[in-house]
């Protein structure tokens, strides 16, 4: 039954939600019990993903970002100081090349982020107040 990256979410009789591939869907269908369908796609599936995980996954992101860059320039630096005799100029170089271009890395992805995280919260008050509009007062 796996395999699908897409699953759906019906209510049975019970009033309890439950996840189905699209085979089981067609078997219930097939048996002519009466189910309220919605879509929602397997990664966005909020039940399956622990609450850490986006925070891990980002602060992995940043990291990456801070060590990666780095340890390439102190190894090319290092390489290209030994190799035209030039120590420690093209070492000193080549981090202060890697230290601005982590930098953009990561005001980049926390920009990203911020963005996504405004969309969410926008996305949330809409749904807690669909009468009102951006332009009405609070």
């Amino acid at each position: 039954m796996g395999g699908d990256k897409t699953s759906m979410i019906y209510t049975d009789p019970i009033g309890q939600d439950s996840f189905l591939t699209f085979r089981e869907i067609a078997l219930i269908i097939n048996s002519g019990r009466y189910i309220r369908i919605m879509f929602m796609e397997e990664n966005r599936d909020s039940r399956k993903n622990p609450w850490w995980q986006p925070g891990l996954i980002l602060f992995s992101r940043l990291s990456g970002w801070i060590v990666g860059p780095i340890i390439l320039a102190v190894i090319v630096g290092r390489w290209l100081d030994r190799k035209y005799g030039t120590e420690p100029w093209l070492f000193l170089l080549s981090v202060g090349i890697a230290f601005f271009f982590s930098m953009g890395g990561i005001v980049r992805d926390a920009m990203r982020e911020m963005k996504k995280i405004g969309d969410e919260n926008k996305k949330n008050k809409k749904n807690c107040h669909p009468e009102r509009s951006d332009d009405d007062p609070a």
